[in-house]
Formats: structure tokens, C-alpha cells, sequence
């Protein structure tokens, strides 16, 4: 009686055609139970692809299992492709979507040789390998093809390359990719494709794919088509189907790829149709993977003393779906600041990225002024490095009001009575046009005009006890007094 090597080889074995659903062997079988392949490794030469390496499945008596047909190659709970021939022991896993992978090799039998003519099976799983898929640099993909080679990002062909191709004539500028028209075929669908572009590195951008595109038609029949996709595994998005209806120039195309933040993404080109004699060419250039990282939210610009101007804002992506590495990836903000006209050109008032979200900015002595404007900027470094990732565009323009933008002799403009619950007297020796009531919180509460005097009177009983700014408008220019505006 033969041994049952039933601690050896699991007696279990799906039933196939490959890719049919899972049935068990009949326990007939059991005698010579279907054994799996042994000591699975992996690895990861180039981040294209996995490397994985396996022996053969071995019975007791250390020989080959009959009818051994080939292997399988499992990855994270799914049945990716079939290795044909019982010697093939290794297998190169082409453009796996980065991060973890879990694989597993099932041996692929022809179980003629147990007592079941014309049934196949698949063995138990081999031990588990696993492999992290990763890039350790960013990588938005920005493709001219000035090398005329399509290879620089990894570019592949689904499920051949057909009539892809470089092209050296063409290009803007040249060269680029081209779909041929010739030689001619029919009812095809080929695909130039894309690498995984991980996009789970800008979570605090906005995307866009960019794309120049030129037809040049033969037969305007509507019937052949280049299709713009975006997409992830089996799950592909249509951005944008081009029909050759008319001959075109250069065109430059753009696409939200907002919704793809925080995954991974591919992109492909399909030139599918009738006759691709209808056509000379489907050119295609300048393929960019456009991140702009966000400026901060919230900016608020306000006058906090007499010669200092706070300004405040709030991190952006705060309080939204987008969120950070675990933490950040913000290395922190530049601050600029117009010129004395509150006008560009803007002047950086930080070198260094400042970390908090509040700037106290002291002005410059002599530096006169009725207006300041800010804006701010957002610096991004790559998670978990000091590496420079991208700094954002600036945000809202802030404005503040100057409380002191002259100096003039203390005498010759006096207030009084100061402090005051009622009424008070502005006078001097020079001409007063006006005066503005400013208060701690850098805004203006009262304007009062005046018709060129050399006395102005102001009524302060409705203001709120406390002190204020007075901005006195003289010929010689801005005074700036403070006032106290007493309780009673």
C-alpha cells in the first residue's frame, strides 16, 4: 500500500480550466496528494518590478510530483498570472501598484495521473513572501520624450505595442510619441501606459494632468479614437475620448486629478478604431503630473502697535479631507511684504521657513507708509526627510492700515483734554484736514473731516472706554497721537 504523505502535501486541489472557481479533489487522489512549490523569495531589483523565486514541489521520496504543469502567482488574495512549464522557477511581476505586496505560488497539475483524465488542479499555497513596493523620491511625472525614448518613466504597452512609437519629425517641440497610422489595422486597441505615479505624496496639493496633443487626419470618419484615462488596478476613468473628425494643431490639455490624491495612479494612452489607415498620427507630448502645493487659509493681516503689524493664518488642508503624513510634511512658511507704497515688489522677511502661523512684523524705521500688503507661502518638504518637496504659490494678498507713516514736531499739533469722556480739541500751528480713530485691534472706528482748519473738535463719548489711535492729517502730512477715552 502506498504511503499518504497527508503532512506532507495537502489532499485539497482546485479544479480548473485557470480562473474557474475552486472545487476539491476527490479523495481518491489522496494516495498522491498534490504537493506545492517550496521556499518562495522575492525581491525587488528595480521598483518596476517584483523578482520572485521558487523550488519545486517535492514528495517524500524527494522526486517531482506527476503531472506538474506549471505554477501560478498569487498577490494580496488574488490570482495574478500563470508560469508555464513545471522548470520555470522564477517570474518577474511587471508594474506592480506600489506598497505592500503579499505573494504566494500554487503548482498547476494535470491530474490525468490520479485517477481523473481531463481534470486539473491546484495545489495548497507555498509559504508566504512578502515585498514592499516603494519609491524613496518624489516623482511627478513630467515626460517631453526629448531623448525620443519612451522608457525614461517606465512606459509600457498593453496588450502590445502596436503602432507606438518615437517620433523625430514631430513634437512640441520635437520630438514626441506618435500612434501611426500605417501600417494599417483593423478593429485595434493599444495602449501606451504609464508607471504608478504615487500621488500619496502631494496630500496637500491640488493635481492636474497636462497633455499637448496633435492629430493629423486622413479620413475624417469619426471612427478612430485616442482615449486619456487615469486609473488604479482594473478601474480605469475616461478624462477625455478625441475622435479624428478634423486635423488639428498642437493643443494643450489639462485634467483635475484631484479625486486620485493620496493613491496611486497611472495614466494610459489608447488608440483604438476601425482602420487606422483613417489617420497619419495621434502625436502626443508633454505629459506632466502637475502638483502645486497649497498656500495657507485664513490669512488675516492687522495693525497690533504703532510700528508692528501682526499677521496670522492657518495651515492649509486644516480641518479637511486632505490630511499630512504623520507629523507633516509643512516645514513651514515665508512671509513677504510690499514696498513702501504697499505695492510689489515683495520683499522676504523670513530665510528660514517660519514654523508658527503668527508673524509679528516691527517696520523698519523711516519706513512711512498709509498701506502694507502681505502674502504668505507654504514650504513642503518630503515626509520624513529635510528634502525640499515644493513650495506653494502665494496665497490672498493681505492689507493692513499703517497707524504711523510721518513724524512731525510733538508741538505743533495738541489734543486735549486727554484723557476725555466727551469732547476733545485738536489744534496746532499747522493746517488739519482730518483725523481717523483707530483702535487696538487695527481698525478704524470714526473718520472725521474738517475744512482745512487749524482747530478740529471730536466727539468721543460714543466710543467704548479705552485707548485708541488718532491719525491726524495735516499739510505736513500724518500725526499720530493716543487717545484715552476715559470711563467718565
Amino acid at each position: 500500500m502506498k504511503p499518504v504523505y497527508i503532512f506532507l502535501c495537502c489532499f485539497y486541489v482546485l479544479f480548473l480550466p485557470a480562473g474557474q472557481a475552486a472545487a476539491r479533489v476527490s479523495p481518491g487522489v489522496s494516495s498522491d496528494s498534490l504537493c506545492p512549490p517550496r521556499f518562495l523569495q522575492s525581491s525587488a531589483p528595480e521598483f518596476m518590478a517584483s523578482y520572485l523565486w521558487w523550488s519545486k514541489p517535492m514528495r517524500a521520496d524527494s522526486t517531482t510530483p506527476p503531472g506538474l504543469l506549471g505554477y501560478y502567482l498569487h498577490g494580496n488574495g488574488h490570482r495574478l498570472e500563470y508560469i508555464d512549464g513545471p522548470n520555470t522557477l522564477m517570474h518577474y511581476h511587471m508594474w506592480p501598484k506600489l506598497g505592500r505586496w503579499t505573494y504566494a505560488v500554487t503548482a498547476y497539475y494535470d491530474l490525468s495521473y490520479y485517477g481523473q483524465p481531463g481534470q486539473f488542479g491546484e495545489s495548497p499555497a507555498s509559504n508566504e513572501s512578502i515585498l514592499d513596493m516603494d519609491v524613496d523620491f518624489m516623482y511627478p511625472l513630467n515626460e517631453n520624450f526629448d531623448h525620443g525614448f519612451y522608457g525614461n518613466y517606465n512606459w509600457h504597452f498593453s496588450p502590445d505595442q502596436g503602432n507606438w512609437d518615437a517620433d523625430y519629425e514631430h513634437g512640441n517641440p520635437k520630438p514626441c510619441m506618435v500612434f501611426k497610422g500605417n501600417p494599417g489595422e483593423t478593429n485595434y486597441h493599444t495602449a501606451l501606459i504609464s508607471f504608478w505615479n504615487p500621488m500619496n505624496l502631494w496630500v496637500c496639493a491640488n493635481v492636474s494632468l497636462s497633455v499637448d496633443l496633435k492629430l493629423e487626419n486622413v479620413n475624417p470618419t469619426g471612427k478612430e479614437k485616442l482615449i486619456i484615462e487615469a486609473g488604479s488596478d482594473s478601474v480605469w476613468d475616461v478624462l477625455q475620448t478625441f475622435t479624428n473628425v478634423m486635423d488639428t494643431g498642437w493643443i494643450h490639455y489639462r485634467y483635475d486629478c484631484n479625486k486620485y490624491i493620496g493613491d496611486v495612479i497611472m495614466f494610459r494612452f489608447t488608440a483604438a478604431g476601425v482602420n487606422s489607415t483613417d489617420i497619419a498620427g495621434w502625436y502626443l507630448d508633454n505629459v506632466k503630473l502637475d502638483p502645486v502645493c497649497l498656500p495657507p487659509a485664513g490669512g488675516k493681516a492687522v495693525r497690533q502697535k504703532n510700528n508692528i503689524n501682526r499677521i496670522s493664518w492657518v495651515p492649509p488642508c486644516a480641518g479637511s479631507s486632505k490630511t499630512l503624513y504623520p507629523g507633516g510634511i509643512i516645514a513651514g512658511y515665508f512671509i513677504y511684504r510690499s514696498d513702501s507704497a504697499g505695492n510689489p515688489p515683495f520683499t522676504v522677511l523670513n530665510y528660514m521657513p517660519f514654523k508658527d502661523t503668527v508673524y509679528y512684523d516691527t517696520l523698519p524705521t523711516g519706513l512711512y507708509s498709509n498701506y502694507f500688503s502681505y502674502y504668505l507661502q507654504t514650504r513642503f518638504n518630503a515626509p520624513g526627510t529635510n528634502y525640499y518637496a515644493c513650495e506653494s504659490p502665494p496665497g490672498d494678498t493681505l492689507k493692513v492700515t499703517s497707524l504711523s507713516v510721518a513724524s512731525l514736531e510733538e508741538s505743533e499739533v495738541l489734543v486735549y483734554p486727554n484723557p476725555s469722556s466727551a469732547d476733545i480739541i485738536i489744534t496746532g500751528s499747522i493746517t488739519i484736514s482730518g483725523c481717523e480713530i483707530w483702535n487696538t485691534s487695527g481698525q478704524m472706528v470714526e473718520l472725521i473731516r474738517s475744512n482745512n482748519t487749524k482747530e478740529l473738535k471730536l466727539d468721543v463719548s460714543k466710543l467704548v472706554p479705552g485707548l485708541y489711535f488718532l491719525r491726524i492729517q495735516t499739510e505736513k502730512g500724518v500725526i499720530n497721537r493716543k487717545l484715552f477715552r476715559s470711563a467718565r
